[in-house]
C-alpha cells in the first residue's frame, strides 16, 4: 500500500541549488559557508493510508481493514465482506457511503489501482501478472482502467517512475 507521505519538492531544491550555486561561481566568497537554505515542502502526497484507517464507525473501520486484506482477491465479494464484518450488505453499504462518501466498490477498485501503480513502480512484473495480482480479470481491461484513471498507460507510467 502506499503511504501518505511529504512531497519534499525535488524540483524546487534543485532550483534553489542552481541558483546557489550560479551566485557562488559568479562572486567566490560572497556567500558564507554555513548558509543554509530551507525550501518548503510541496505538499502532502495522499496514499492509500491516509484514508484507510480514518472513522471513528467501528464497522466501517472493520469493513476497510478487510477491504486492505482482500481486495485484490478476484473471489472475494461484497457480500462475503459484509458476512465477515457482522451485518447485512445494504447495512454495509448503507453505513460504509454515510461515513466515506463513496461505495464499497469505489474503495475496493481505488485500492487495487494504487497496488497496481506500486507494483509498476517497484517491480518487472508483466502486466498481465499486475492484473492477475490486483484482481483483475485481465491486462486488457486494467489498462483501459488505468488509462482512465490516470491519463497513462500502464507502460508510460512505469517509464515515467
Amino acid at each position: 500500500m502506499d503511504l501518505t507521505s511529504v512531497d519534499s519538492a525535488p524540483e524546487a531544491i534543485g532550483a534553489q541549488a542552481l541558483e546557489l550555486l550560479g551566485r557562488m561561481i559568479d562572486s567566490p566568497g560572497a556567500i558564507p559557508n554555513d548558509t543554509v537554505v530551507r525550501v518548503p515542502p510541496g505538499g502532502i502526497v495522499e496514499g492509500a493510508s491516509t484514508n484507510a484507517l480514518a472513522t471513528e464507525d467501528d464497522l466501517v473501520l472493520r469493513a476497510r481493514e478487510l477491504i486492505q486484506l482482500h481486495a485484490c482477491d478476484r473471489d472475494y465479494s461484497i457480500d462475503d465482506l459484509a458476512r465477515e464484518a457482522g451485518c447485512s450488505r445494504r447495512s454495509l453499504e448503507y453505513r460504509f457511503a454515510e461515513v466515506t462518501g463513496g461505495g464499497i466498490g469505489q474503495q475496493i477498485w481505488k485500492f487495487r489501482m494504487d497496488r497496481a501503480q506500486e507494483l509498476l513502480r517497484t517491480t518487472s512484473m508483466t502486466l498481465a501478472d499486475v492484473a492477475d495480482t490486483c484482481g483483475d480479470v485481465s491486462a486488457s481491461h486494467l489498462s483501459v482502467l488505468f488509462k482512465k484513471e490516470m491519463g497513462l498507460t500502464p507502460g508510460q507510467y512505469r517509464k515515467k517512475g
